[in-house]
């Protein structure tokens, strides 16, 4: 029988990975590789252990193994964590979403993008982004010594300029308005056009990130647009669960860094609304880029179990 498969040898330290007929899988009968296995122990070690009911404020081989009955024992845990990438790492200063509800959240977002009805609904991700007149610093080509790029500033203040745009989970394609401030008639405005060009009986859901939580009710003051959209809540303070931020990033990488605009403020916003305009139909590169070509793996570290 032929085939990839994880053996001990005798006299050997630790577990490697090579063909062999009949071998004890590394992590019986959890996680059938390497790659499943590491993606399942780094959800662990992201929380504290007291979350999982083991002391201290860190991990260390003897929680680990009380909080994780499909690892191996003491002697070879060292050997297993180096063979999944994992090891004792110095820290950094991090400010984390303090939303209470944060793995609800996701996991509802989750639940919605993978049972959503294709015939009847799209699904988008909405955000906002600032665009600056001067241009952001960022590292480029250079004669090697005391000389450095230059992001050459313009004479006249920092202008800013407000983008909201609503990107396509599914399809990549990105909708967005744009305008100084926003407002609610501006930030819905790209819905209507959207539902529109959506399914023939459409409804949109909606991935929104709100810093605050929402209000009793909408405003007496408010239109009425009776749009189809259900909205779903992402984590407050919490960017990274958000695909759509990864489109900003390119967005700054491809336009925004060490630009040489400053003093076109014209011609900067056109260079912005081409780039957006290049996703306005699918894209599949989009969807690659910001993590979404596979649905399913949206989160799902979180949720191994």
């Amino acid at each position: 029988m032929s085939g990839s498969s994880v053996t001990r040898q005798k006299g050997s330290k630790g577990y490697r990975f090579g063909p062999a007929a009949g071998a004890s899988p590394l992590f019986p009968p959890r996680y059938p590789d390497k790659a499943t296995a590491a993606e399942a122990l780094t959800h662990i070690v992201h929380q504290s252990p007291e979350a999982l009911g083991q002391s201290g404020t860190r991990w260390k081989l003897s929680t680990l193994l009380a909080a994780c009955d499909w690892l191996r024992t003491l002697p070879g845990l060292h050997q297993l964590l180096d063979r999944l990438d994992i090891g004792w790492k110095r820290a950094h200063r991090h400010v984390h979403s303090p939303d209470v509800c944060y793995v609800d959240k996701l996991r509802d977002v989750r639940i919605n993008l993978l049972n959503i009805d294709l015939e009847r609904r799209v699904f988008l991700f909405q955000d906002e982004f600032t665009l600056h007149r001067q241009p952001s610093l960022a590292s480029a080509y250079e004669v090697v010594g005391s000389t450095q790029p230059l992001a050459e500033l313009g004479w006249k203040s920092n202008y800013e300029w407000r983008i909201a745009a609503a990107l396509n989970a599914l399809t990549g394609q990105v909708t967005f308005a744009q305008t100084k401030v926003f407002d609610v008639p501006h930030l819905v405005r790209p819905f209507p056009s959207r539902c529109q060009s959506g399914p023939a009986t459409p409804g949109v859901e909606v991935g929104v990130s709100f810093a605050q939580e929402w209000s009793t009710g909408p405003s007496p003051k408010a239109k009425q647009l009776n749009l189809p959209i259900q909205v779903l809540q992402l984590p407050t303070y919490a960017s990274w669960t958000k695909p759509i931020e990864k489109l900003w990033r390119l967005l700054s990488q491809e336009v925004l860094h060490l630009h040489r605009l400053a003093d076109d403020w014209v011609g900067l916003k056109e260079n912005l609304f081409s780039f957006l305009a290049e996703f306005a139909d699918r894209s599949t590169q989009l969807l690659r880029y910001v993590g979404l070509s596979d649905p399913a793996k949206l989160y799902r570290a979180l949720f191994l179990t």
